[in-house]
């Protein structure tokens, strides 16, 4: 049996609000994943921090601890800023850069000096600066 035009045009319909609605609701919960882990990162900012200083520049126990703090702020002046400028990002980084390299011996300290001089390239290619 075969159903009238009319029939078919609203069954079609429906079909298309009900497949638009599982496609939306399918993407509204990745996008509000991605939302989520980028809040994730940015709230172990530090830890993820003092992670790469501890690899890179194999630091002491002692220096950890001594620099927790100091990155700890570091990222909350950063949080506070980064959406605002980028010119003021690098000189909180280059103002902690000091108050790490002090307590870091020559190699640690040209470890450090690499490592900046590479995230200060790359936020100038955020930035659109070369």
């Amino acid at each position: 049996m075969r159903l009238p035009i009319r029939t078919r045009v609203v069954l079609g319909i429906v079909a298309i609000f009900f497949a638009g609605a599982i496609t939306g609701a399918f993407l509204g919960a990745r996008v509000q994943m991605e939302a989520q882990t980028e809040r994730a990162k940015i709230e172990n900012l530090p830890e993820s921090i003092m992670d790469m200083l501890d690899q890179r520049l194999e630091l002491s126990d002692a220096q950890s601890e001594l620099f927790r703090p100091l990155v700890a702020k570091a990222c909350g002046e950063l949080h506070d800023v980064y959406d605002r400028n980028y010119a003021e990002v690098g000189e909180i980084m280059g103002k902690y850069y000091k108050l790490m390299s002090k307590d870091l011996s020559k190699e640690q300290q040209e470890t450090l000096i690499e490592m900046e001089s590479v995230l200060r390239a790359k936020a100038g290619e955020l930035n659109g600066r070369p």
